[in-house]
């Protein structure tokens, strides 16, 4: 512990009066990681089909993470702070105009997320969809084959459990 407190105490007085962390650091962190990412997958597919086009390409995604990995190291290392703030508010303000879409598309998937926790905490029963309207049924998760009907639609069809109680 006492160790781990002398790491940490260096740590701040190294970075005492440097700018740190913002959120186009963290914009830019993430950026590099996906072209990290994006460049694994695209040494294999170079492996794969010896193309030089790929190989170019990956060569310069390659050069555009090490820009970005230099860009971030660097705001957060500066110690002119009133100009990384600045850039920081440029960023917030374009970042401001996409804010919106991004967190639409994340709405739509959060439904689905709270779904799929649901159906995996839930050990007693069985979610199904219905083939007419597509509605979610819950069911009783017994074994075998058994006829329901859809509340929503009112149509009858025939689900199968593979796995439960007899």
């Amino acid at each position: 512990m006492n160790f781990i407190y002398r790491l940490q105490e260096s740590y701040n007085r190294f970075m005492y009066g440097r700018y740190g962390n913002d959120t186009l650091n963290r914009f830019l962190s993430f950026f590099y990681i996906l072209l990290v990412v994006l460049g694994f997958f695209l040494r294999f597919l170079v492996f794969l089909t010896k193309s030089v086009v790929l190989y170019k390409i990956r060569y310069a995604l390659y050069i555009l993470s090490l820009i970005i990995f230099a860009v971030t190291i660097f705001r957060s290392l500066s110690k002119n702070i009133s100009r990384r703030a600045k850039e920081n508010e440029v960023f917030m303000r374009w970042w401001g105009n996409w804010q919106p879409y991004v967190h639409k598309q994340a709405e739509k998937t959060k439904p689905k997320a709270r779904m799929f926790v649901r159906k995996m905490q839930d050990r007693d029963h069985i979610y199904k969809k219905c083939p007419d309207c597509k509605a979610v049924l819950r069911l009783a998760k017994k074994k075998g084959k058994h006829k329901t009907r859809c509340p929503a639609c009112g149509k009858l069809f025939e689900v199968r459990v593979l796995f439960g109680e007899k």
